[in-house]
């Protein structure tokens, strides 16, 4: 990309992610007041779309963007559809309601179904650390995905990374020691399939 709008708002961009199919690009632009996310066609940066936001994390092909927001009490986690203009939100438990917490580090699957996201957690249900959810954008459902072979949650705080194509493996990143081996108290990679996965809302 020889110009992209940053440029032209005299602002660095950053945090940016591409789609898997090369087509288009978005990264964040901090001017005064907001955080503003860019899509752009690599090849004809003119053609673009923008909307309030941070942290961007797209799909294969670009049509649905992850992303952090912030509603002014707290941030949460909302999915941008290009072809509409259009964002939703993301960090709701199965009942459709969204957590009273805060909510973010986005990661959505390539094929556009999945989105991870971490929620500072109170809940003794869940360990009273944070956690990593997946929101099933087609079945509208929620999963707790932080948690390990014996189906209990991860028993420190976890954050997702990334996620395979299908959503079917999410890497988290956390120093628990009941994801699969004990960490000895440091930051490791686990890698949870989603059969793993079990109902918990944040």
């Amino acid at each position: 990309v020889s110009k992209t709008p940053a440029s032209e708002w005299e602002q660095p961009a950053h945090s940016p992610a591409l789609s898997g199919d090369a087509a288009w690009l978005a990264y964040q632009l901090d001017i005064p007041g907001a955080s503003w996310i860019f899509v752009v066609n690599p090849t004809n940066p003119d053609t673009s779309n923008f909307f309030v936001g941070s942290n961007p994390s797209i799909d294969e092909v670009g049509s649905l963007i992850a992303h952090e927001y912030d509603t002014g009490a707290y941030g949460t986690v909302r999915v941008y559809e290009r072809s509409t203009g259009q964002s939703s939100e993301v960090a709701l438990d199965t009942s459709g309601n969204p957590p009273i917490t805060q909510c973010d580090h986005p990661i959505i699957s390539a094929d556009s179904r999945y989105v991870a996201f971490h929620c500072y957690d109170p809940m003794t249900s869940h360990g009273a650390f944070d956690q990593v959810y997946v929101r099933d954008l087609q079945e509208q459902t929620t999963k707790l995905a932080s948690v390990g072979p014996s189906g209990q949650p991860a028993n420190a705080p976890a954050i997702p990374s990334s996620m395979s194509y299908d959503g079917s493996k999410l890497i988290i990143e956390s120093a628990a020691s009941n994801l699969g081996q004990d960490s000895g108290g440091v930051t490791q990679v686990f890698v949870v399939p989603r059969e793993f996965w079990k109902d918990g809302d944040p």
